[in-house]
């Protein structure tokens, strides 16, 4: 994604990113109907073949589901700056829609070729991946997010297919990224949206921070953590997991 220098084997194609992330939600979508949730979704942990088939990796961080009220409880808001749904760092307890919420910054960051977090932007509406696509969209601007240096070289080069199928992942990556759990679809729902290209309908603007609502979603907080706002979800406290070394290509 983020090859930008001579010599270099080239950038992503579009075709090819769109394949990465199917294979990356039919993963997912595998894992969460056997119970089990990874954790730590991120770029670095999608692996590719050489004819790049997407494999996803690290399961390092991976919990068993006993069912969908039941979940572990973890020590530690595990995960990756900018990956991370913003109920974990304070439930500490994970579920299949914090998976699903990496996901769609994962795929935001595949459509658009931005890293995720970007301190040295000077425009801080263009340091967090998924605050930046949503004002795009909130200014009917949204497939300008997609990446300039992908082949087909920007609206102007989209033909009709592919204009939709971009617009349908940009539509699911956000509906993926929505601050309240309960409001993001399942991994299995994302599948079939890319399968077959729908565009699901989006908000006109971004969503609301829930507030005190997600420290209570499944009960799964008392009330001495009642207050968030928005700046908790988007400053990146959470805590990175470190990653060894890897033989295999990784996406970013």
């Amino acid at each position: 994604l983020f090859s930008r220098k001579e010599g270099t084997a080239g950038v992503l194609s579009s075709e090819t990113r769109v394949e990465i992330l199917k294979g990356v939600a039919e993963a997912l979508s595998h894992l969460h109907a056997a119970g089990a949730v990874h954790r730590d979704v991120k770029a670095a942990n999608v692996l590719l073949t050489s004819d790049f088939t997407a494999m996803l990796g690290d399961f390092g961080l991976l919990r068993l589901l006993k069912d969908e009220n039941q979940v572990t409880l973890t020590m530690t808001a595990a995960g990756t700056p900018g990956y991370t749904a913003p109920e974990v760092i304070f439930t500490r307890k994970p579920t299949n829609k914090v998976d699903v919420y990496s996901y769609g910054v994962l795929a935001l960051e595949v459509a658009c070729g931005r890293r995720v977090i970007d301190l040295s932007s000077e425009i801080t509406d263009e340091r967090v991946l998924v605050e930046w696509v949503w004002s795009k969209h909130e200014n009917g601007a949204l497939m300008e997010a997609l990446d300039p240096q992908m082949e087909v070289g920007g609206l102007e080069g989209h033909g009709e297919v592919n204009n939709t199928t971009w617009r349908c992942v940009l539509h699911i990556a956000l509906k993926c990224c929505h601050p309240t759990p309960e409001a993001r679809p399942e991994m299995q729902e994302v599948l079939h949206t890319l399968q077959h290209g729908v565009v699901l309908p989006l908000e006109t603007s971004r969503p609301p921070y829930p507030g005190s609502y997600v420290l209570h979603y499944h009960g799964l907080c008392d009330e001495s953590n009642s207050t968030t706002s928005p700046s908790s979800y988007s400053s990146g406290l959470y805590t990175s997991s470190s990653s060894g070394s890897r033989n295999t290509t990784s996406t970013s």
